[in-house]
């Protein structure tokens, strides 16, 4: 199948699964994906959920950056407020990634 004929709300679930390899694929990538998939399907319930974590994941990367990243002697996990997620399949302590996956000057906040 295209990835036109896909629905909206298959492809938001498949990102919304992807979230469980986030030691693998990039949270905040995924967080993005997944909240844009999750609008386009109608759910903005679940879209504001997963990109207001993707603005957490954001800003405790910029901590983590200032604070020498990996020099740090950390992953950078637990600067990210892990409440939303506890109870979930979705890592809590996913390390954080390397760079950000939206270029600078791109929105960080959604409405």
């Amino acid at each position: 199948a295209s990835p036109s004929s896909v629905s909206p709300t298959l492809a938001a679930r498949a990102f919304t699964a992807l979230l469980r390899h986030s030691s693998f694929i990039p949270q905040d990538r995924l967080l993005v994906l997944a909240g844009e998939a999750w609008r386009q399907a109608g759910r903005q319930d679940y879209a504001l959920a997963l990109l207001n974590r993707y603005v957490d994941v954001s800003e405790a990367l910029d901590e983590y950056v200032a604070a020498g990243g990996p020099a740090s002697g950390t992953d950078g996990s637990s600067l990210v407020d892990a409440s939303e997620v506890v109870g979930t399949d979705i890592p809590w302590d996913a390390p954080l990634p390397p760079a950000h996956f939206l270029p600078p000057g791109a929105p960080r906040c959604y409405t």
